[in-house]
């Protein structure tokens, strides 16, 4: 029985983000009464669809990558994540288009990539064979060893990461940025772009960011990504459906209002009703986490601890409904400016839209139906944005369209002329989803430290409330936040003393 003898213990999750969602369906494998309020009227958080005029688009990920992870969460109730969606292997991985006029595909096979890099850089392509063992190795021993367990500190995260054999591979890293990282292993701006670009998954300039991020390169390149059908909302209503077949109460479009203490647990208000819970676990960023809480309170204060740190990047996304198929168009695609260096300097130095930022595309239309009629395509493109949501006013949003035309006239001349409408996202509607200025990430990673610096599972002087979600640790991206939500449900659990510990019900 759970918390002992006859008592069953009841937690709250606020937030049905795949964090919220990873955490119920945990907690309720092990016997808690687990109630989801979700502000929205669907789960997912920042992954849901629209849709206009027949068109429908991604709101936020558009692709998964460590499918493996979700399937652990799923298997509590019997599901498999591969049984439940259509799950369409990329190859390309991605598309790197460059100022220069070079392209880049990036393939999971190693000669594939050795040929690519070659055609920009003979000397790159010579060194991609040890930079792949390279970051592999760093996945496998820092990057698991700061993944796969919760962090409770710098101390015992070296220790883990000694004993998978990480030392002579993170010495390699010294207290370099991503950037200079980078810059260390290959000469052309293109790849030195290419690397740097994985500081961008963690909402971080790859200027200020660490370089253990590179390791990121072997995450996506491991060869399991994969563009689920229907959109990443979609894998979100698989993950609610696990949540109910878990015994898990969820709540869609009922926005907390309040959390305060109440004797020993918490009592959790909104507009329609009020919950006791003996803990709540919070799928928020921890900014507007705070401003549940009454002024003065711990939790408050403890919530608030990272306000006044660089934010991390936050998104302009413009939805693109076109007549007809862009056939120079992969999947997913990253159209380069000449300076990167520069779109950092506008959006993080100084706050604005970049003035030529780069240009990320998700072209699913021809594997996924439901995103357009026939013959013709929805287009998700993103432009990166600061956490400032006064920087995306009228003017500077035509501007960022008009950019974003401008720069996919340049893989296909066609492509202007075949738009049927436009429908600019603002960093408004991630603010929505619970990210305070809509900073994707929460803090910005940035600083040799700064991946260690993430709120962690337990709130700091406030009994029984957790942190999980894309700003808490392990970090941003689908499997990340999943993990989050099993360290901290994992980390209650432990507090709580549930005694029943879950099991698979299928093997993942």
């Amino acid at each position: 029985m759970a918390g002992g003898a006859g008592v069953t213990r009841k937690v709250v999750v606020v937030g049905a983000g795949f964090g919220g969602l990873a955490a119920a369906c945990e907690l309720a494998a092990r016997g808690a009464e687990v109630t989801l309020l979700e502000r929205a009227a669907v789960p997912g958080g920042k992954a849901q669809r629209v849709a206009h005029g027949g068109f429908a688009w991604d709101t936020g990920p558009t692709l998964l990558t460590l499918p493996a992870v979700l399937d652990e969460v799923l298997g509590l109730a019997g599901m498999r994540l591969r049984d439940a969606v259509r799950a369409v292997p990329l190859s390309p991985l991605c598309r790197y288009r460059f100022a220069s006029g070079a392209t880049l595909d990036h393939h999971a096979d190693r000669d594939a990539m050795v040929a690519g890099i070659g055609a920009i850089d003979a000397r790159d392509a010579a060194q991609w064979p040890a930079f792949e063992q390279h970051v592999r190795a760093l996945w496998e021993t820092v990057g698991r060893a700061y993944v796969d367990e919760p962090f409770t500190g710098a101390l015992d995260l070296a220790a883990r990461s000694a004993r998978r054999g990480a030392g002579t591979v993170a010495m390699q890293l010294g207290l370099r940025t991503l950037g200079q990282h980078a810059a260390r292993w290959f000469r052309s701006p293109e790849m030195r772009q290419f690397v740097g670009r994985f500081a961008t998954y963690v909402g971080a300039s790859p200027f200020r960011a660490p370089a253990a991020l590179a390791m990121i390169a072997a995450v996506e390149g491991a060869g399991d990504a994969v563009y689920p059908v229907g959109g990443m909302a979609r894998v979100a209503a698989v993950f609610a459906d696990a949540a109910r077949r878990l015994g898990v109460t969820l709540r869609l479009d009922e926005p907390v209002r309040r959390i305060e203490r109440d004797g020993k647990g918490w009592r959790v208000s909104t507009d329609a009703r009020t919950a006791d819970a003996d803990a709540v676990l919070l799928d928020v960023d921890p900014l507007y986490a705070a401003t549940l809480f009454d002024d003065g309170s711990a939790a408050r204060d403890s919530l608030d601890a990272d306000r006044g740190r660089t934010r991390s990047l936050s998104a302009l996304v413009v939805h693109v409904a076109l007549r007809g198929r862009t056939e120079a168009l992969a999947l997913h695609n990253v159209l380069f400016p000449a300076n990167y260096a520069a779109e950092f300097d506008d959006v993080m130095e100084r706050g604005a839209l970049p003035s030529d930022g780069t240009v990320y595309v998700a072209a699913p239309s021809p594997v996924d139906a439901g995103t357009a009629p026939e013959g013709h395509e929805a287009l998700f493109t993103l432009v990166n944005a600061p956490a400032d949501l006064r920087a995306s006013d009228d003017a500077s949003v035509a501007r960022v369209q008009d950019h974003v035309l401008a720069r996919l006239a340049a893989v296909d001349p066609s492509l202007p002329g075949r738009v049927v409408a436009l429908h600019a996202q603002r960093p408004m509607f991630i603010a929505s989803t619970g990210s305070a200025d809509g900073a994707i990430y929460g803090v910005a990673p940035h600083g040799s430290l700064g991946t260690f610096r993430r709120p962690l599972a337990r709130v700091a002087g406030a009994r029984g409330l957790y942190l999980a979600g894309g700003c808490s640790h392990p970090g941003g991206g689908v499997p990340m936040t999943v993990r989050s939500g099993q360290h901290a449900a994992r980390t209650l659990a432990a507090d709580l003393r549930l005694d029943v510990a879950p099991a698979l019900a299928v093997p993942a």
